[in-house]
């Protein structure tokens, strides 16, 4: 009878919320988050629908793409053809074992290899769908990663609909097309975290240091593909450098941890990128000396440190004074330069690089609003607050941790750390999203597994609490509320990215334009600017030149370049090439005669050597004369409107990019960020209001304005406009240029609410350099009877003649 007593009171204590989270059907659950991943799945492939799978987006995914075509072609482990390719770094050739992580080339040969060229596949098409397989992989493994890190499957679900529709990752090169580097080694990481967690939480001690083994081999192989790999090395060593705060020190954490590193520096010192050296001088060396020190304090018993003066018992205080003086011997070491961090890890931490400015022009290292942050996954991030509060308190209440709890505290420490870095690098979005995806779903589990405090004893004076069985109900109401929230933002966001993906047109078919929104007779209509501009210049680069032609262009186009037409260029998407990058800074924001010398100095070939330069171009055809004013996109921004100042600012493509050129080449103040008050602005002015113009094509001062039509890359597209007609290939949209009697360029004097108010423009003429060809394409026309206003996008090619 008490038997069954006892049954019935054990069953009432259960309540609905409690039974459904953790007697949730097995079959059930997963099949919700394969659901979820199908949709996500889908989503990221619409714009294959709308664009194909033809042509990648972005600019990096071109590199992975020749990687990949060299290794199909050449042998899946043939790296010693990588060593010195001519095609890139003129004129020294690149390195790219040594300058790019070629593990994601050799996995994508061997993927069209082995298993798409069986569904007639290529290897752009096999890479193009990459992203959308990698997306769903994390998703359904981030299911079971929180699912058996905190046995809750709600919490595993509402981590897996966060990650699947959060814009923060599901936006960053993560969707068809267009592969990146952290959506895979993020999927890397998740499947590492599923045998983490098993091996953390495994008592079967050959079981959990296979687990641990095999999570350490997988997160280790991050270094052949991605320099995310770092995040592991921050992982591992937070666990060590914590997990004597939990539970004391002891054999088999050591042996744990032990394994787990070994498995992790098995591939990267493998990875041609990283090797050795970054367990010597670089942050990896953490994991070996921590691990030291955990061994030290695991048999300070058998160690007679009471001869220098140190206890021989663990304490928490003596492990606190290692963590202090090991952060004084790190800020030493970073100073002195015995460890070194590239611009990216300082920029995320807050500290502004001295030594490299090019880092301080990258539009991925610059920093992002904490309202932004929030727009991207504020209530991932509100609901981990949450939960790390409630897990130092479960913490300090229990006194005696597990290495899964260690595991936890981490994670949630890495998604502080990361938000953060994103604040002061928006490059991190994507990586502080996921894992605050992560945090927020053991932030639910931790509230669906909060335990009542029950009175056992209780006095005048003392008052003894223990843990009950029984989840405390407000706990599990707010962790349901909270979930709904999460999976709520998830279905909202969802949306927001299906409205997305109908505009992911690759950059290539763009020329980087965002979707215009314009005004219609039915309404607004937002349009993808498609355009063949970029895709004419680099056709004709491929077919009209020589195999042995060099092409001058900025940074940016370099994969498409080297990759697309099979041209030499100077530098390219890896910004570890600062040198190449500062030299192309100074051709083309240099006067002819200073951009001729450095051609020299490169050893260029003089009517071998090209030019290559685009932008955005606002213009008007006249239907009765046929003439032609064209001026590059503007910006209006106000700085004060009570005193009418104004500013204007020019382009889309490199006029817009140009004040970076100018500061990575010396020739502004390299620290000043803004464009504005400049030796390269000037000034209009129109009925009191004052129009600050960069760059300073037309106003005063007139040294100003001379400076920059005497520039190189604004000489070329001035000049160019004022040829158009002798030199111009009309693409797609742009045959009725052909019909214009002149082109003049302009810049804007001045804007009123009727519109934009243009200045012709005389360039001045453009020595050492010939025009060759102008490749034209309009995303919009729109005819207004009188007139044909458009956007153009135009490449620019000239030849140096010496």
């Amino acid at each position: 009878m008490s038997k069954i007593k006892n049954k019935e009171q054990k069953f009432e204590s259960k309540n609905f919320l409690n039974l459904f989270d953790k007697e949730l059907g097995t079959i059930l659950s997963i099949a919700i988050a394969i659901i979820v991943t199908a949709i996500t799945v889908y989503l990221r492939l619409i714009p294959a629908k709308l664009y194909g799978i033809n042509t990648l987006n972005g600019n990096d995914p071109w590199i992975l793409y020749w990687l990949s075509n060299y290794f199909y072609h050449n042998g899946i482990f043939n790296l010693a053809g990588l060593k010195d390719v001519k095609l890139f770094w003129y004129p020294w050739g690149r390195n790219f074992l040594k300058t790019e992580y070629v593990g994601g080339g050799m996995l994508i040969a061997a993927v069209t290899k082995l298993i798409t060229s069986k569904f007639s596949l290529n290897v752009i098409q096999t890479l193009a769908l990459q992203p959308v397989f990698l997306a769903g992989l994390n998703t359904i493994v981030l299911y079971f990663v929180i699912w058996k890190l905190t046995n809750s499957r709600i919490a595993g679900l509402t981590s897996t609909i966060a990650f699947a529709f959060y814009p923060g990752s599901f936006l960053f090169k993560a969707f068809v097309d267009y592969p990146g580097k952290t959506n895979a080694g993020l999927a890397y990481f998740t499947l590492s975290f599923l045998f983490v967690v098993l091996g953390y939480k495994s008592y079967k001690r050959i079981r959990s240091l296979i687990y641990l083994l095999i999570g350490g081999l997988i997160a280790g192989a991050v270094a052949w593909i991605w320099g995310g790999y770092e995040y592991i090395t921050l992982m591992i060593s937070l666990i060590i450098l914590l997990d004597p705060f939990i539970s004391k020190p002891n054999t088999n954490n050591l042996l744990k941890h032990l394994i787990l590193s070994i498995g992790y520096a098995i591939p990267v010192v493998l990875s041609p990128a990283v090797g050795l050296h970054y367990f010597v001088k670089g942050l990896g060396l953490a994991i070996p000396v921590l691990l030291i020190v955990y061994a030290i304090e695991t048999y300070m018993d058998k160690i007679p440190l009471n001869k220098i003066g140190i206890t021989r018992k663990f304490d928490y205080k003596v492990h606190l004074w290692v963590i202090i003086a090991g952060i004084a011997i790190l800020g030493i070491a970073i100073f002195s330069d015995i460890l070194s961090f590239s611009s990216r890890v300082l920029l995320a931490l807050g500290i502004v690089p001295t030594t490299s400015v090019l880092s301080l022009t990258v539009a991925e290292y610059a920093g992002t609003s904490l309202s932004t942050v929030f727009q991207s996954f504020g209530p991932a991030i509100f609901v981990s607050i949450i939960g790390f509060i409630i897990l130092i308190y479960y913490l300090i209440k229990k006194k005696i941790g597990t290495l899964s709890e260690t595991l936890m505290l981490v994670l949630f420490i890495i998604a502080f750390l990361f938000l953060i870095g994103t604040i002061n690098e928006s490059y991190f979005i994507a990586s502080a999203n996921y894992f605050f995806d992560i945090t927020a779903g053991l932030s639910i589990g931790l509230l669906f597994t909060f335990k009542k405090q029950v009175n056992i004893k209780q006095t005048k004076r003392v008052k003894e609490m223990k843990e009950s069985h029984e989840v405390e109900k407000s706990a599990l109401i707010i962790g349901v509320l909270l979930a709904i929230a999460i999976i709520g933002f998830g279905a909202y966001y969802g949306y927001q990215d299906y409205v997305s993906m109908q505009y992911m047109a690759p950059a290539l078919s763009t020329s980087w334009m965002e979707p215009l929104s314009l005004q219609t007779s039915t309404g607004p209509e937002t349009i993808v600017p498609l355009n063949n501009a970029w895709t004419s210049a680099l056709n004709y680069l491929k077919y009209n030149t020589s195999n042995k032609s060099l092409i001058i262009s900025w940074w940016d186009y370099g994969y498409w370049i080297s990759v697309v037409s099979n041209r030499t260029t100077v530098a390219d998407g890896s910004t570890l090439n600062g040198t190449q990058i500062q030299i192309l800074a100074s051709i083309l924001t240099g006067n002819p005669d200073e951009a001729s010398a450095l051609l020299n100095y490169l050893h260029a070939i003089p009517n071998n050597t090209y030019l290559l330069a685009y932008d955005v171009f606002v213009g008007e055809y006249q239907n009765s004369t046929g003439q032609v004013v064209m001026f590059p996109y503007p910006n209006i921004i106000t700085i004060n409107p009570t005193e009418q100042l104004y500013a204007i600012t020019y382009g889309m493509g490199d006029i817009a990019k140009s004040y970076q050129m100018l500061r990575i080449a010396y020739k502004v103040n390299p620290f000043l960020s803004s464009p504005l008050l400049t030796n390269y602005t000037s000034e209009t002015t129109y009925q009191g209001a004052t129009f600050i113009q960069f760059p300073g094509f037309i106003g005063t001062p007139s040294q100003n304005v001379t400076n920059v039509l005497n520039t190189v890359i604004y000489s070329m597209m001035l000049n160019g406009i004022q040829d158009m007609k002798q030199y111009g290939v009309f693409g797609q949209n742009a045959i009725f240029l052909r019909n214009a009697s002149s082109f003049e360029p302009a810049a804007v004097s001045y804007a009123t609410q009727s519109g934009f108010v243009p200045q012709i423009i005389t360039p001045i003429p453009l020595q050492h350099f010939a025009p060759v060809a102008f490749f034209v394409s309009n995303p919009i026309n729109i005819n207004t009877g009188s007139a044909v206003d458009f956007y153009s996008v135009i490449v620019f090619l000239y030849k140096w003649t010496g």
